[in-house]
């Protein structure tokens, strides 16, 4: 019977004991749970208080300073001296086309004043068209003397509606023209009715003038100005008028003489002159060196490239 009891008693203190260890180890769990939780807890608030940083980032390559272009001086404005101007027409084109051939190759740009109603007038335009060169028309007038101006001759005396009519016809013949310059009309051109038609025609058409001079009683540059329209003139010798080589010579260095001078020169000379075209070409170097320009009435008229009211 008490070994019965004895060992009834040592179970129960075995059970007594290991609830002691349980509770002290839940004890210890809950403490240990309880201390994690706060230093975790104290972490967070450690962390809210620091202040917010971005991640880093690569270092990206540094770049030159960008550098605005500065603004450009303001330079004193130099007078530059306008190239000398030359302008050169060949007259009584029209009537051969072996006349003309050698004018067509001038490396220069010249003016042709063609004839109305000539065996050759639609060919030379259409020769000169295709050499891209410049023409008007060479409207023959009435001389004063017995000279035969030719066909096409706008004569004094003449009413208004019968030179607007020839202006018509022969103009036709060259298949149109920007302008006319007059062939021979010492007589005509001095005539304020007659040559006040002829510009009338001219300004209804938005065409221009432009004057041999072969008078100095001519009245065109004064209506000209009077109806506002587009005008030019002749301001050199012939170069012509003597059919020698070193006449003609002479005529030329005279004209490149008087734009050096003046700034501009207007020469007319004859396709039929068999030394002109080759004195062109051998002269021509020589002034394009020295600066001479070389161009067109059309662009000396409207392109506004010399004054015109000197």
């Amino acid at each position: 019977m008490r070994k019965s009891g004895s060992t009834g008693t040592r179970g129960k203190s075995k059970t007594y004991i290991s609830y002691l260890l349980l509770g002290a180890t839940a004890l210890m769990l809950g403490i240990t749970i309880a201390l994690v939780r706060g230093w975790i807890e104290r972490t967070e608030t450690v962390k809210a208080a620091l202040p917010v940083s971005e991640p880093e980032r690569p270092t990206e390559p540094e770049l030159p300073p960008v550098i605005e272009p500065a603004e450009p001086e303001e330079k004193a404005s130099a007078v530059v001296p306008t190239a000398p101007k030359i302008f050169i027409v060949i007259d009584d084109v029209g009537n051969s086309i072996a006349e003309l051939e050698p004018f067509l190759s001038l490396p220069m740009p010249v003016t042709f004043a063609v004839m109305p109603q000539r065996r050759f007038t639609r060919d030379s335009v259409e020769l000169i068209q295709k050499a891209k060169k410049y023409y008007i028309m060479h409207q023959p007038m009435e001389p004063v003397g017995d000279a035969d101006p030719g066909e096409g001759a706008i004569l004094t005396g003449m009413s208004k509606e019968e030179i607007f009519g020839l202006l018509d016809f022969n103009i036709a013949t060259l298949g149109g023209a920007p302008g006319i310059n007059n062939h021979m009309g010492s007589k005509a051109t001095a005539d304020i009715e007659t040559m006040r038609a002829v510009l009338e025609y001219l300004k209804e058409r938005n065409m221009f003038f432009l004057d041999s001079v072969t008078t100095g009683e001519s009245v065109a540059g004064a209506i000209a100005a009077e109806i506002s329209l587009p005008y030019a003139e002749r301001n050199s010798m012939f170069l012509d008028n003597e059919r020698e080589r070193d006449y003609i010579e002479r005529a030329l260095r005279s004209g490149f003489s008087l734009a050096e001078t003046s700034g501009r020169a207007v020469m007319i000379g004859h396709v039929w002159d068999e030394h002109l075209a080759e004195l062109l070409l051998e002269l021509y170097p020589e002034f394009t060196e020295k600066g001479f320009s070389f161009d067109d009435i059309g662009s000396m008229i409207y392109l506004g490239r010399v004054d015109l009211e000197e």
